[in-house]
């Protein structure tokens, strides 16, 4: 939302990635994931289960993309989290308790 209200105020126009500055691949991500989350984080999920569930779509998380806010950037944005570990962070934090 604060990106959006960014490029709005800025009067950009065209197309702009709306992505964290902070590229990882997925097993970075369920590394940092079980460090914030204090739980260990030891096995693959392998791909033909993400398939069947996700179809065409699996290939969104199983082969990624590689994607940079340049433009948002560009334009003066200032990330509130702009890494990884920080942003789980802040989410796991303002999760409700158990």
């Amino acid at each position: 939302m604060r990106a959006v209200a960014h490029l709005w105020a800025s009067k950009d126009s065209g197309a702009c990635n709306l992505t964290a500055p902070d590229s990882v691949m997925q097993q970075q991500f369920s590394a940092v994931a079980g460090q914030v989350l204090r739980r260990p984080c030891r096995l693959r999920t392998p791909a033909w289960p993400v398939r069947l569930l996700l179809g065409e779509q699996a290939d969104l998380l199983l082969a990624g993309q590689r994607v940079a806010p340049g433009r948002l950037a560009q334009s003066g944005f200032v990330f509130r989290y702009p890494g990884l570990q920080a942003a789980l962070s802040s989410i796991e934090q303002a999760a409700p308790g158990p």
